[in-house]
């Protein structure tokens, strides 16, 4: 009597297992089935047009000699900016397209650094010498390569997250809070871009005359916000100590590089106000 007992017990045991092993490999399967997180291909299609927004009118308007083209484009380069630092994390875990992020905003940076020799060794012929109108330009690219470089290393980090951790990352703060901090760069850089657009045909100095007051405080602040958004996508997520809004509206209880870069966030912040009213 006892042997069938116990026989029917160790069934009853492997069936449990086979149950518990079961429901584990479906569980398993089904988050590999879960597709990675990642923003739609119309959002990046959207987000890659603007990065090539400010590059493309700058450069045309250097080579058709429209300089009011040019400053439209220098007043789209915060658009540019944020729309890139975007591009970059809207499918973080993606590895493969890598090399596709690198070749479009190297390409940008390669084709900007050959309009400002051009513009200044053929075009406005500065009396600046032939030296530095060719190492400026390489300067400026080499410090956007180097930018770019700690850029990809903050998105791989980005992309090794835990899952749910990464997809309220993309979804949230890359979607919702990042797609929404370009209302304001886009309003902003409207209102430059209508004054540039009503002096076509002039030359720098009338338009820089005519907009001068429109466009720095408007360039000013919006890289403030690139600067923000820049903070809130590559650096409070891969910053190692958490804070609560407790400790955070107290100030207290917060180590001292961050209270460094808060109070140097707030004097940018007052600094601009203060440009642009």
């Amino acid at each position: 009597a006892g042997a069938p007992k116990g026989l029917k017990a160790g069934r009853e045991v492997q069936h449990e297992d086979a149950e518990g092993a079961s429901k584990s490999l479906a569980a398993g399967q089904a988050q590999k089935e879960e597709p990675r997180p990642k923003i739609g291909t119309p959002w990046q299609i959207m987000l890659a047009l603007g990065v090539l927004i400010s590059p493309v009118l700058i450069e045309g308007g250097a080579v058709i000699g429209a300089p009011a083209i040019s400053w439209s484009g220098a007043a789209f380069l915060p658009l540019t900016l944020c729309c890139f630092l975007l591009l970059l994390l809207c499918d973080p875990s993606n590895k493969d397209a890598e090399k596709y992020l690198v070749s479009l905003y190297a390409l940008s940076i390669v084709s900007g650094m050959v309009t400002m020799m051009y513009v200044q060794l053929v075009l406005v012929q500065l009396k600046s010498s032939t030296f530095t109108a060719i190492i400026v330009p390489l300067a400026l690219a080499m410090c956007a390569l180097a930018v770019l470089y700690f850029l990809i290393l903050a998105r791989r980090k980005i992309g090794d997250f835990a899952r749910q951790d990464l997809k309220d990352f993309v979804y949230k703060q890359v979607f919702w809070n990042g797609l929404g901090s370009l209302t304001p760069i886009i309003y902003l850089t409207a209102e430059s871009l209508k004054c540039f657009l009503e002096h076509l045909g002039e030359s720098d100095l009338d338009i820089l005359d005519s907009c001068d007051g429109m466009y720095f405080p408007q360039t000013s602040i919006c890289f403030m916000f690139v600067l923000f958004l820049t903070a809130r996508l590559y650096f409070i997520p891969l910053s190692p100590s958490s804070y609560d809004s407790d400790a955070i509206a107290r100030f207290e209880d917060i180590d001292l590089k961050l209270k460094s870069q808060a109070l140097l966030f707030s004097y940018i912040f007052l600094s601009n106000l203060t440009l642009f009213a």
